[in-house]
């Protein structure tokens, strides 16, 4: 075995490797120090700032989507509900002359819906309505609050000869209506929610009807007899209804949301 001859030596030259070392890392943190942080203060707040801008952005829009899910689940929500049959209307020479409807609107949310005003209409055309229909309407009612799950109904009266000629097939029935109020977030604009329906299969019962009141139905389909005679009763007892192309809507969905909150709200 063959001993070093200069321990000593080596052992200097060990240590002086090792403080270069040191020194060589020194240097280089100091040098990406200077390089990043010497007279950057100013940098360095933009850069941290603008995080903490981006983090309390995504914290509002966490907040702001929670506040509306809120909203959507606590606001009122007045809809319009069904069609009813009403009472039979009974003219001035004791025969019959129409027939009353009631449009029921329902509160569907949690909370009151307040300042509500109703506008209705009903008409009986012999088409279709038409493209851009503007559906005028008449004040129904005004009220001061709808409670939740409430239901409230309009009335709409047709003619019996509107109904004859429904159920003959010689002309068509459409209600429509709409509905402005506001719900227990005052920040928030007026609620709107509209509707169309046009009635179909319209029914009577059995029994003698009027002879003045008797018509014919006209054929629909190739298998429907020519000389099928009127309802033998001036009872109506059922019906059917579907929506209209236009004017189902809710809130600024609505073309004229704008206009109809105006009427609404310039005629209180």
């Amino acid at each position: 075995m063959t001993d070093n001859p200069n321990p000593q030596s080596e052992g200097d030259r060990s240590g002086r490797a090792d403080r270069e070392n040191f020194a060589a890392g020194a240097n280089f943190s100091k040098k990406w120090f200077n390089i990043l942080f010497k007279d950057k203060a100013g940098m360095w707040t933009a850069i941290f700032t603008g995080v903490l801008s981006v983090f309390t952005y995504f914290l509002w829009t966490v907040a702001k989507s929670t506040d509306e899910t809120s909203r959507a689940s606590e606001r009122a929500f007045l809809n319009f509900s069904q069609l009813g049959l009403g009472v039979k209307l009974i003219g001035a020479d004791a025969r019959w002359a129409g027939q009353e409807f009631s449009l029921n609107w329902t509160n569907s949310g949690n909370t009151p819906a307040s300042d509500v005003v109703i506008d209705a209409g009903a008409q009986a055309w012999r088409t279709d309505l038409p493209p851009g229909y503007n559906f005028p309407e008449n004040r129904a009612n005004t009220l001061s609050v709808v409670g939740p799950k409430g239901v409230y109904g309009t009335i709409a009266t047709v003619s019996n000869v509107d109904l004859m000629d429904s159920w003959s097939g010689r002309s068509r029935i459409f209600f429509w209506g709409s509905v402005v109020y506001k719900d227990i977030f005052r920040e928030d604009p007026d609620r709107l929610s509209e509707f169309c329906i046009e009635m179909t299969h319209v029914t009577f019962a059995t029994g003698a009807p009027p002879q003045s009141q008797t018509v014919q139905r006209v054929p629909t389909t190739p298998s429907t007899a020519a000389g099928i005679v009127a309802p033998t009763s001036d009872t109506m007892t059922a019906f059917q209804w579907q929506a209209c192309r236009e004017h189902n809507c809710y809130d600024q969905g609505c073309a004229d949301y704008t206009q109809r909150v105006k009427d609404a709200r310039g005629a209180k």
